[in-house]
């Protein structure tokens, strides 16, 4: 008899773990344990054929599957046979998610100036990026950039005066969203 793993590589695990199973790639790749020799061949959840190798001498396989479309929990199989004819099985359960929808910055969030003038006053101390926004994913977080997106955080603080950012979002998969400007003043002379 013989035994089989599977994990996906950590570069192709690019969610927020590299044991997590969640990729932007749709062409994975599986590696694992094998006995040397073994041909290992990856099938999706309707048994069409994905992927197929050969361990190598210490039994190890890496094999990169063919376009997988996006989707949550797509079960693949993995079936090994060693050179005697024996077979072993386990599976694999990733989501596969190459999108990301693009953030719209509808608003100031609080505006208590003229409305679209982008001037407001704002309690400094509670106040977050101060930004309503559309097309923001279930299950993503937000990041934000003062520096034209050499480094992003998890939070954005304003401050009186002119406050300019970025604002992206990034889902589960580690999809990043093309990042949206923003630009306000705060303006607290009379407050």
């Amino acid at each position: 008899t013989t035994s089989i793993t599977a994990d996906l590589t950590d570069t192709s695990d690019t969610g927020d773990s590299d044991h997590d199973n969640f990729t932007k790639d749709n062409t994975p790749t599986i590696e694992g344990k094998v006995e040397a020799g073994a041909t290992v061949v990856i099938t999706d959840a309707a048994g069409h054929e994905v992927g197929r190798g050969t361990a190598d001498a210490s039994g190890s396989y890496s094999i990169t599957t063919s376009q997988l479309p996006d989707g949550m929990m797509q079960k693949l199989t993995i079936t090994s046979t060693d050179t005697a004819g024996n077979t072993a099985q386990t599976t694999q359960t990733i989501s596969v998610d190459t999108t990301v929808a693009q953030l719209t910055v509808t608003a100031l969030g609080t505006d208590t100036g003229v409305k679209g003038d982008a001037v407001t006053q704002l309690d400094l101390a509670k106040a977050g990026a101060n930004i309503t926004m559309s097309g923001f994913e279930p299950g993503a977080h937000l990041e934000y950039s003062t520096d034209g997106g050499s480094t992003w955080q998890s939070s954005y603080q304003p401050h009186d005066g002119k406050n300019e950012f970025m604002v992206r979002q990034v889902v589960y998969a580690g999809n990043e969203s093309v990042p949206t400007p923003v630009s306000y003043v705060v303006d607290n002379t009379f407050v």
